[in-house]
């Protein structure tokens, strides 16, 4: 195959070699000094992973319905009715404020008391029942 290579002289020989080692220690250098020189390879850009809180979802409060005057069971049904009461000792001893929902003391003329009793969950008969005057509230 190199045949020709037979015909050289010594010093034809070692002029090939040394060419040929030279030209791989050149691609060598060539090969090292490119990949000294090189910037490093950009690292992908990665956008941060951002979780979205997801909000609690809301708590169904299912109220009970209750009576708006004393705010127990059960709600009342029909009319409120409010009754003046005398609070007076000729009034007394009333009769139906026990099962009154709510009851209210107001001043009177000359530094006396009333009671405005209010029902809603129960109408009883009630007594010492006063006159209602067109000041009251």
């Amino acid at each position: 195959m190199f045949t020709f290579i037979h015909d050289l002289t010594a010093k034809q020989r070692i002029l090939i070699v040394a060419g040929v080692a030279g030209a791989i220690l050149a691609a060598l250098g060539t090969w090292w000094y490119i990949s000294a020189h090189q910037a490093p390879p950009a690292k992908p850009h990665v956008a941060p992973v951002v979780k979205k809180a997801i909000p609690p979802k809301p708590r169904v409060v299912v109220a009970a319905l209750v009576n708006p005057l004393t705010g127990l069971s059960p709600v009342p049904k029909g009319p409120v009715i409010a009754v003046k009461i005398d609070d007076t000792a000729p009034g007394r001893p009333s009769a139906g404020l026990d099962r009154a929902d709510v009851i209210y003391i107001e001043e009177a003329e000359g530094g006396g008391s009333r009671m405005l009793a209010v029902f809603a969950s129960a109408k009883p008969q009630v007594e010492a029942v006063r006159s209602v005057r067109a000041s009251d509230p």
